[in-house]
């Protein structure tokens, strides 16, 4: 097939989830012959970029309104994106351009469904920030938007505000019953079910997991004994819940079992949590890793005893559990989002509470689980391996372009 991708980033760029699982697919389709361009959201800050890969940039640099701007760029590629069999954008935000793209070219036309852009202006589908949204009104997004766009400046504010007020234009300016565009990919069901719930075509919309990295894949190196070793790993924000940890820590500290936290990554919380850390006296049990670079990752994973998520907010697809799973880690997680079924037989899912999630990693290490759970996260990781996943994508192109 000739294929033209749209990339969030660029190929070899080590930025957010969605950059690695678009290399991945990137890698995947090239090594099996197929004939495929890469569109860069934007040319890379780097010196004399290089790609063994076809790419062409979008925007030479980030401008405002970027989903904006970059919707036009896509149009005006389409005398250009004629000549393949298919364009993919893993860009959702892309959905108002890719359905230009499926009414005025002969080409197929997919889009990822990696997050909430195609229903939420701000991404994330919390309304107000406090509670999952339904409905994607006038009367509802734009106080949502004016009362949530903080900034640390009021310039950044500013911006953010017109940002997101863009985005609600993109939105609206398609009909999801109409759409035109040939398929919808979700990378987990219930990525799918919300969009469902927005009025998307259920026969276009199929669901792909991302694949883990292979470099997280190695054996597991902690011995499950006392003091067991929690590990967090991620943005330190509100909607990630990581304000639960320490309270957390606070109940484990009274039980009849030893544990430590790891805390790797950072964010605006982090202040916070150190100084409530600091308050209950934890600075010994408590470890403050910041960040923490992408090739250390899959070592930090395999020398802990369990991978703690405390998430709020519904979030697509945790790539945190596959990378924990990857090193047979075990996992404590609340269920929000997809976390049940990413996690599996790897790990428990709780409700998104201090208590839930104490007694559950009490109840685990009481009864000796950790060692079994292992295992059978080295099971449940083998559904994400690259080549598996790499197929169903390609599985996906040709019953498009059929």
């Amino acid at each position: 097939m000739k294929i033209g991708f749209i990339h969030p980033s660029f190929p070899g760029d080590e930025g957010t989830g969605a950059t690695h699982t678009a290399n991945q697919i990137v890698d995947g389709l090239a090594n099996r012959d197929h004939e495929i361009t890469v569109y860069c959201a934007e040319r890379p800050q780097i010196t004399n970029y290089q790609s063994n890969i076809n790419t062409e940039f979008l925007l030479e640099e980030r401008i405002p309104h970027t989903n904006i701007a970059l919707n036009r760029a896509v149009r005006r590629r389409l005398e250009e994106f004629e000549q393949y069999d298919l364009v993919s954008s893993y860009l959702t935000s892309l959905i108002p351009a890719m359905e230009t793209v499926s009414e005025q070219t002969s080409a197929a036309t997919l889009v990822t469904l990696n997050a909430y852009a195609g229903i939420c202006p701000k991404n994330d589908l919390q309304y107000m920030d406090k509670t999952t949204c339904d409905n994607n009104s006038l009367s509802r997004c734009i106080p949502c938007i004016v009362k949530t766009s903080g900034g640390s400046q009021k310039h950044g504010r500013a911006y953010r505000t017109a940002s997101r007020l863009g985005n609600y234009g993109l939105i609206k300016s398609v009909e999801p019953t109409e759409l035109t565009i040939d398929g919808f990919h979700a990378l987990s069901e219930h990525v799918r079910q919300t969009y469902l719930e927005f009025n998307f075509p259920s026969e276009r919309i199929t669901t792909i997991p991302n694949p883990i990295d292979e470099s997280f894949i190695l054996p597991h190196e902690s011995d499950f004994s006392e003091p067991y070793k929690l590990l967090y790993v991620g943005y330190l924000e509100e909607h990630k819940g990581v304000e639960m940890l320490p309270n957390m820590m606070a109940r484990l500290d009274e039980a009849d079992h030893e544990f430590r936290l790891t805390i790797a990554g950072d964010g605006g919380l982090r202040s916070k949590l150190e100084q409530s850390v600091v308050e209950r006296d934890f600075e010994d049990i408590v470890d403050f890793r910041g960040h923490v670079p992408y090739e250390e990752l899959p070592s930090v994973y395999a020398n802990h005893d369990l991978f703690v998520y405390p998430g709020l907010w519904e979030e697509p697809f945790g790539r945190v559990f596959l990378e924990a799973m990857g090193a047979n880690t075990p996992i404590v997680a609340t269920n929000v989002g997809a976390a049940d079924k990413i996690v599996g037989r790897a790990g428990k899912v709780v409700e998104p509470t201090v208590s839930a999630l104490s007694e559950e990693i009490i109840s685990i290490v009481g009864h000796e689980n950790l060692s079994v759970l292992s295992t059978k996260a080295q099971q449940e990781i083998k559904r994400y391996k690259p080549n598996r996943v790499q197929q169903e994508f390609e599985e996906l192109y040709h019953s498009l372009v059929a």
